[in-house]
């Protein structure tokens, strides 16, 4: 078996791509957010402007220079949420800004002032659905175009039937102004998958782009909503990849993809996508949840058991990989509507923003905006926060079981882990050769806690220096612990 070479890159665990499953004996789980608050209602921005329904989604954080924006979408249509005719919705894209994540403010914007008579936070107005924010780090990106502004258009016949869809790019050097830009991907004439609706995300990979886009898998029993990917080099022409691929066999519905590189291992790609479930048949259970009304009154153009209003539910998954082809895809739920109440447990729960702030702290920051059936109620701006590192583990409990990792060589003289335990757990960390026998002196203190970066000591007083760059493997006793990631120094 080939030594893998993880040099001294930060290795989260959120598969077995390091573990000899032969000889691993722990758990590998995903991990659950931890909420923390309900921030201000976005819903009285447009109280005077929008149509009577409207609902708000798709949260994009970015990063600036001295402060963070959060791009979010109140979607409308002339007939708000009843309309059923196939029409993507008229879409503003709106921004706020803030440096902590908790205190919002809405810049005053002059992009639309003569169409509403006063500046706005408005930064895109009466567009298709999903419009993605991009901040290209391509180092040959000209200046006026590292924000980029995806955004699916259509042409329509005079009959207002559809002829095809399309993503356009605009165009952006302060990511508030934007120029019409150019079309990007073409993709396929109408009926044969790509939809382009809900966001579609594009990444700088170093040497080319990777577009990651919604598609559909349509024959006449079924319609699935899955994910694509295609590759540029320059963002203007584009080359086809094909399916994202999964370690699960199952079909599951993935409306959106929240693809992006993780930043504390950038080799590392991750998603939290909105996993859409239909019900097969409407039972009795449909009218005991909360939301009994909601799904009935968004369903009031045909019976609620017939409709996906009626019968559909969304939740959100979590996966990784590391060519961003092949994915590690966890079908226990990362995020579930919660404990029901009248607005959850409906079709458009569970939409995590994309991107996480980052504080400085142990945890990452991010934000929902549920449930699209809001029916004209202004929604809050949810809080939320992950553990860095956090999305999976593997986990032992109190009886212990080990995680034995492949032969590897490493960099570096000191080893760190990001792991907690309970008051009576433990994990000690032993050296082995590559074939998996114990190197005599080469075990671990003791350690226990919680800790994000906590050096591993041997008991001999000595570093990992002198096995810098050999096969080894590491093994891990733990008890009543989890194991988030690991890092050579």
């Amino acid at each position: 078996m080939n030594a893998i070479n993880i040099g001294t890159k930060r290795e989260p665990f959120w598969d077995t791509f390091l573990a000899d499953e032969e000889k691993t004996t722990t758990r590998l789980r995903v991990n659950h957010p931890t909420f923390c608050d309900s921030l201000l209602e976005l819903g009285e921005d447009f109280d005077e402007n929008s149509s009577e329904r409207f609902y708000i989604s798709y949260p994009i954080l970015v990063r600036g220079e001295d402060k963070w924006r959060l791009y979010y979408h109140p979607c409308r249509t002339e007939e708000g949420a009843k309309s059923r005719s196939g029409e993507l919705a008229q879409t503003q894209l709106c921004v706020l800004e803030s440096q902590d994540g908790i205190n919002w403010t809405r810049p005053a914007l002059d992009n639309f002032k003569a169409r509403y008579g006063k500046p706005t936070n408005i930064v895109f107005d009466e567009l298709n659905d999903g419009i993605f924010i991009f901040y290209d780090e391509n180092p040959a990106c000209p200046p006026e175009e590292k924000y980029k502004g995806l955004v699916c258009r259509v042409e329509r016949k005079e009959d207002g039937k559809l002829i095809k869809r399309w993503l356009h790019c605009y165009t952006s050097a302060d990511g508030l102004t934007f120029s019409e830009g150019y079309p990007i991907h073409y993709g396929y004439p109408v009926n044969d998958g790509a939809k382009y609706d809900s966001l579609n995300i594009p990444l700088w990979l170093g040497d080319r782009y990777i577009l990651y886009y919604r598609w559909y898998d349509e024959t006449p029993e079924r319609s699935i909503r899955m994910v694509r990917y295609a590759y540029s080099e320059d963002f203007h022409t584009w080359h086809e990849g094909g399916l994202l691929s999964f370690n699960d066999e199952k079909i599951y519905q993935m409306y959106t993809n929240q693809v992006m590189r993780y930043e504390r291992a950038p080799h590392i790609f991750m998603g939290l996508p909105t996993r859409y479930v239909e019900r097969k048949a409407w039972t009795p259970n449909m009218e005991q949840i909360a939301a009994y009304p909601i799904k009935k009154t968004a369903s009031d153009l045909n019976p609620p058991e017939t409709t996906r209003e009626g019968l559909a539910v969304t939740d959100c998954l979590f996966m990784s990989s590391r060519d961003g082809e092949y994915w590690n895809r966890f079908c226990e739920a990362f995020m579930t509507p919660g404990f029901e109440n009248p607005d959850n447990w409906v079709y458009g729960d569970c939409y995590p923003s994309y991107g996480f702030m980052d504080l400085g702290d142990e945890n990452y920051y991010f934000y929902t905006i549920d449930n699209h059936l809001s029916y004209g109620k202004a929604k809050p701006l949810y809080r939320w926060k992950i553990r860095k590192d956090g999305f999976a583990y593997f986990d032992a409990d109190d009886n212990g079981a080990v995680l034995v990792t492949k032969p590897i060589t490493f960099g570096g003289k000191k080893l760190y882990l990001n792991f907690e335990t309970s008051a009576a757990g433990s994990i000690y960390v032993d050296l082995l050769d590559a074939d998996g026998n114990e190197i005599e002196g080469k075990t671990s203190f003791e350690i226990f806690g919680n800790a994000i970066d906590r050096e591993v000591y041997f008991a001999d007083g000595s570093d990992f220096s002198d096995y810098a760059g050999k096969p080894v493997r590491l093994r891990f006793r733990m008890q009543d612990a989890r194991l988030y990631s690991m890092k050579f120094e």
